[in-house]
């Protein structure tokens, strides 16, 4: 046994300075009531010095409990590493769709105790992330207290006073690992980092930011703040430029500088962007995910050339991710012409989607582009009046799939569908929408015959077990319902053992299923193998929801 263990232990000389200030404070507050029970027994009494008293004793009382600070609590007693990685997860769990924190949502929490208050001003991870719609003092002083680290800037894309903001905007581009160019966010109406403060004036014509002299000139024909990409950033992974502006119509978009000179950059999404060049000639070689969007339903304005596509891959060996989306892709080009099939290897691409692309854009992909480790794929066809034929590579894939979710809703159809291609083993996930392209430009002339469309595209399914259907579940008024032929689908999925309905469904369904002649249909079942049946209705959709929002478990 220890003998010491029934010896007291002495009390540390930090804990002696805690009690020495709850002593001090326990004897500022009973002097404050003191004073608080003269004034209330002597209402003849001068005030003033008693008041003056009161005060005097209240700020002895609160510089006590800023000594002591919260250090009293559990959280206090953490060491300062852990307590300002916890301070900082707060501060992050406040961004809101993407967007960089105000200072005014967080702030707050320098004010708890003076121990926070130094945690975060020391640490520069609070800092990094800077908003140019802030006024110049807050931007100013986010820049003297990141040090040396990189930052993550965003920029709105117009309305800046770009050239005065220059001598900041320049060195923060050098510096940055991340950046957005997008519109303005709302912002608070009283919020003090938002406040127009007056500028300082611009600094010299020359500006040096990590070795690139940029001259005045060089920014005469500033319309964008994507023109400040031409600046160094040597550092910077992660970029998304918006060039939508109200100001500017769709005849006149933005055209985006070449980015060959990021040459770390790994993250590029580009929304309403024209690009006036070869795309080899305008991205780095160094990206990995690329997402180029227009506006939904634009399709045709601008088009993209399927041979932009292939040079693309060709010049990003490592590029993962593509996406493009909101256009129509085409063959415009005859200057690219290899000599071998196959000769471009895009051994790194698992992720492609694509809107608008034709089987013969499709054919050209394939045919000189090797593509082994694509696994998800989302492949959007717009159609005017009739379904074009669906792409060799799509056919197959819908062929060997083993399970899919079928969505039949008003002017959209949209299959997504899993399996293992039979060749390479490699697992993969697709989805597949066939859209109206009629419907955004012309919403009154006469919608096509999706009953066709539906039996020209399901018929590729040929070995599918587990099917869940969705038949206009949410749309009703003056959405149409969705009429399918029943028997012709079943008989078409006739290797189901599963399938889940939801939505509106008519009676011929359970004929179908059946193989009833009650309604015509003839005599042998349409799913043979089919041992699991789960159907919910629309009215049963919504008691379901309504339920939910009840909180009542249905």
């Amino acid at each position: 046994m220890n003998g010491n263990r029934g010896n007291p232990r002495a009390p540390s000389a930090h804990e002696l300075e805690l009690q020495t200030s709850m002593h001090e404070l326990l004897k500022a507050l009973e002097r404050t009531l003191t004073h608080a029970r003269q004034v209330d027994n002597s209402l003849n009494t001068d005030l003033a010095p008693v008041l003056r008293d009161t005060a005097m004793h209240s700020r002895l009382a609160s510089s006590a409990l800023y000594r002591i600070s919260n250090m009293l609590t559990p959280i206090g007693r953490l060491p300062d590493d852990v307590l300002a990685e916890i301070l900082l997860s707060a501060v992050e769990e406040r961004v809101v769709n993407g967007y960089i924190n105000d200072p005014c949502r967080w702030e707050y929490l320098m004010h708890v105790c003076s121990r926070w208050s130094a945690l975060m001003r020391a640490d520069s991870r609070f800092w990094t992330s800077i908003d140019f719609d802030w006024n110049q003092t807050t931007i100013e002083r986010h820049l003297s207290l990141t040090k040396d680290s990189l930052l993550s800037l965003r920029i709105p894309t117009f309305g800046l006073p770009l050239l005065e903001f220059k001598h900041l905007l320049l060195p923060g581009i050098g510096r940055a690992k991340e950046i957005q160019i997008k519109n303005s966010q709302f912002f608070a109406y009283d919020c003090p980092h938002t406040f127009t403060i007056a500028s300082t004036p611009s600094r010299t014509s020359k500006i040096d930011s990590d070795g690139l002299l940029l001259k005045e000139d060089a920014f005469a024909g500033i319309q964008c703040s994507a023109d400040f990409l031409i600046a160094s950033a040597p550092h910077l992974s992660k970029l998304l430029v918006r060039c939508e502006h109200p100001g500017i119509s769709g005849n006149r978009p933005h055209f985006l500088p070449p980015l060959q000179h990021l040459s770390s950059l790994t993250s590029l999404e580009l929304y309403d962007c024209a690009l006036n060049n070869k795309w080899n000639k305008i991205f780095p070689s160094s990206l990995h995910r690329l997402c180029i969007a227009n506006r939904m339903f634009d399709f045709g304005k601008p088009k993209v050339d399927i041979i932009d596509i292939i040079r693309l891959l060709e010049h990003c060996p490592d590029l993962n991710s593509l996406e493009i989306t909101g256009t129509s892709i085409v063959s415009t080009s005859d200057a690219f012409t290899p000599t071998k099939k196959g000769t471009v290897c895009a051994r790194q691409l698992r992720s492609l989607t694509v809107s608008d692309m034709l089987t013969s854009e499709w054919d050209l992909l394939v045919l000189f582009v090797q593509l082994p480790s694509l696994s998800e794929l989302h492949n959007t066809i717009a159609f005017a009046h009739q379904l074009p034929s669906l792409p060799a590579h799509l056919c197959e894939r819908m062929g060997e799939a083993s399970s899919a979710t079928l969505k039949f809703w008003t002017d959209c159809n949209t299959y997504t569908y899993s399996g293992t291609q039979t060749a390479t083993g490699l697992a993969f996930k697709h989805v597949l929408s066939i859209v109206w392209k009629d419907r955004a430009l012309h919403p009154f002339i006469s919608k096509p015959d999706w009953t066709q469309v539906v039996e020209q595209s399901i018929t590729h399914f040929t070995q599918l077990k587990c099917v869940a259907i969705d038949i206009d579940a949410h749309c009703f008024g003056s959405c149409r319902k969705m009429s399918l032929q029943w028997y012709p689908l079943l008989k078409s999925l006739s290797t189901l053992t599963s399938l889940d309905i939801q939505g509106t469904i008519e009676v011929e369904f359970f004929g179908a299923l059946m193989g009833s002649t009650l309604f015509g249909f003839p005599t042998s079942i349409a799913c043979p193998g089919l041992i699991s049946l789960l159907i919910q209705s629309s009215s049963h959709m919504i008691e379901t929801i309504n339920a939910k929002s009840r909180g009542i478990d249905p």
